[in-house]
């Protein structure tokens, strides 16, 4: 179904959103809804998950839809102003995430990272 993908990354999420024995979940969740809600209502794209390393360094939010520069542009200042992406990245992938041979650009995702 979907052609292309939208990879969200960004670093030191525990460090920013420490929990209880862990990191906090609940920012991350409520931006990926709100990415899904966004990409789907306009039917650009779906959110396929999200994931924090074991040690809260790293994150990631996986988007797929037909387009991954009109995905972006659709949820770029979403993006800039969230605590949770600001100061990370974004990878365009123009085809199969798995082929080598896919064009994919980087995009610094700007904005403070002090809210």
């Amino acid at each position: 179904m979907s052609a292309h993908a939208l990879i969200i990354r960004f670093d030191d999420y525990g460090a920013r959103f420490p929990g209880n024995g862990g990191a906090d979940l609940s920012p991350l969740i409520m931006l990926a809804d709100q990415l899904d809600g966004m990409l789907t209502a306009d039917g650009l794209g779906e959110l396929d998950g999200y994931e924090i390393a074991d040690d809260g360094s790293v994150g990631t939010i996986y988007l797929y839809g037909e387009d991954a520069r009109t995905m972006y542009e659709a949820v770029k200042d979403v993006l800039e102003a969230a605590p949770v992406t600001r100061g990370g990245m974004a990878f365009l992938y123009f085809g199969d995430i798995t082929d080598e041979a896919t064009l994919v650009e980087e995009m610094e995702i700007s904005g403070s990272l002090s809210a």
